[in-house]
């Protein structure tokens, strides 16, 4: 039996900008290399411009009527462009989701650590997911279960010093477990 594998299609980056010949469109708008605005004229009088005067003509609007061109380094573009990339990139926090579990019957000492373990999750940046997970005849018992998470959260509030407690999602019940998302908003 013969195999046959799907290719994944190519998706170009958002930001891929024509240059030169690869600009299809009949009239362009013109910005010179100063940038002063030409005026609107066709395509090949806008590259032979951008030609004679050693420049590439890089689409920078295309969804502009018409399309706006400008006189550039098209090397030296994509190198900029990449270096914004890069920053953007570098300034996007990653938020974790860190999970606390409990149980039905835990101890103080227990729930003390783990009171302890969020305040640093929290500290780092990261959000909080916790889980109380309920076993055999706890099931019967939800309510309490709700109750236990809803105190751990306020001892959590209570312990929280460089910012304020956000619940993002209470405490309810999914499966066998309580669960509750929170995070914390940093102090200005």
């Amino acid at each position: 039996m013969r195999r046959t594998y799907r290719r994944k299609k190519y998706k170009p980056d958002k930001n891929v900008f024509k240059a030169n010949l690869h600009i299809r469109v009949p009239e362009v708008r013109v910005i010179d290399d100063k940038g002063n605005m030409l005026g609107v004229m066709t395509t090949k009088e806008a590259l032979e411009r951008a030609q004679a005067g050693g420049m590439d003509l890089v689409e920078v609007n295309p969804k502009a009527v018409p399309p706006i061109v400008k006189f550039l380094d098209y090397g030296k573009f994509q190198y900029e462009q990449e270096k914004l990339k890069q920053k953007a990139k570098a300034k996007v926090k990653k938020v974790d989701v860190k999970g606390i579990r409990l149980t039905f019957r835990i101890g103080d000492h227990d729930r003390e650590v783990r009171l302890n373990q969020a305040n640093g999750f929290f500290e780092k940046g990261h959000k909080v997911k916790i889980e109380l997970i309920l076993r055999g005849r706890e099931n019967a018992f939800v309510k309490d279960a709700i109750g236990m998470a809803q105190q751990f959260i306020a001892d959590l509030k209570a312990t929280v010093t460089d910012g304020e407690l956000i619940i993002e999602t209470p405490a309810k019940k999914e499966g066998n477990a309580i669960t509750a998302l929170l995070s914390v908003k940093k102090k200005d």
